[in-house]
C-alpha cells in the first residue's frame, strides 16, 4: 500500500510541474503570416524571410519566435495584451518580447508579456 502512495505522489509532482509557469524570450510575429508562410513553402519571400511576418500595431494574431527557431501562438489574451503593448510603441520594429504564461499544446497562456 505504501509504495502505491509513493507512486501516486511522485506523479502528482511531476504533473504539476507540466502546469508550472515558463518564460519565452524572442521576436514578437505576426501569426497569421506565420502559419501562411508555412501552407505556401514556394513562396520564398515569406518562407525565408520572417521580417515580412513583423508585428505590427494592426496585428490582431501573435507569436512569438525564440532564439531556437520555434514558434509558439499566444492565446487570446496573449494576443490583446500584445495588441495594447504595440500600440503603446509603435515604432518598434521587428519588437522583441518576454512572455510569461504556461504551454497549452503549442499555445502560450499568456500571464504577462513586455515588449522592447
Amino acid at each position: 500500500m505504501k509504495s502505491i502512495a509513493k507512486l501516486g505522489l511522485t506523479l502528482g509532482v511531476f504533473s504539476m510541474l507540466g502546469y508550472a509557469e515558463s518564460s519565452w524570450t524572442g521576436k514578437l510575429i505576426d501569426a497569421s503570416c506565420h502559419d501562411q508562410s508555412q501552407k505556401n513553402p514556394a513562396d520564398s519571400k515569406q518562407n525565408s524571410d520572417l521580417a515580412a511576418c513583423a508585428a505590427t500595431a494592426s496585428t490582431t494574431s501573435f507569436a512569438i519566435e525564440t532564439s531556437d527557431g520555434k514558434v509558439y501562438k499566444l492565446d487570446a489574451s496573449g494576443n490583446a495584451k500584445a495588441s495594447t503593448a504595440l500600440k503603446g510603441n509603435p515604432d518598434n520594429k521587428n519588437a522583441t518580447a518576454t512572455v510569461s504564461g504556461t504551454m497549452d499544446g503549442q499555445t502560450v497562456k499568456v500571464d504577462s508579456i513586455s515588449v522592447r
